[in-house]
């Protein structure tokens, strides 16, 4: 089973490809959907809860359910993500939370990360 994206370098703007389909939506549109459901979570902070609503197992068994034998479009794999993954999600990067220090998520430090992942750089090097 293949599984997963694969992205052709056209002309012109990035244009994201899911394996075995014609070019669809562009990069940008992927990545502006997922900024808002970041965007979503972040401000959503002071009101989200500082304990998960499933258990381990449970969110285990949501996101480790088979993957589909056909590739799925991408905008789709991101929204079933944020909806998979919401019960396993706490409010650690908030301020009401104290149970452990993981680093910051200030927005400075959140882009600084996208940007060091979108330019996939061997850091070796």
């Amino acid at each position: 089973m293949q599984c997963g994206l694969r992205l052709r370098q056209l002309r012109g703007p990035a244009r994201l490809s899911v394996t075995g389909e014609q070019p669809g939506g562009t990069l940008r549109a992927l990545l502006r959907q997922t900024a808002d459901h970041a965007a979503d979570f972040y401000e959503a902070l002071d009101e989200r809860r500082v304990s998960v609503t499933a258990g381990v197992q449970e969110v285990r068994d949501v996101l480790g359910r088979p993957l589909p034998d056909e590739p799925m479009d991408a905008s789709r794999v991101i929204a079933e993500l944020v909806r998979d993954a919401e019960a396993g999600l706490l409010g650690s990067a908030g301020g009401r939370f104290f149970g452990w220090v993981v680093g910051g998520s200030v927005p400075a430090a959140l882009a600084a990360d996208w940007l060091t992942s979108a330019w996939d750089q061997n850091a070796a090097l």
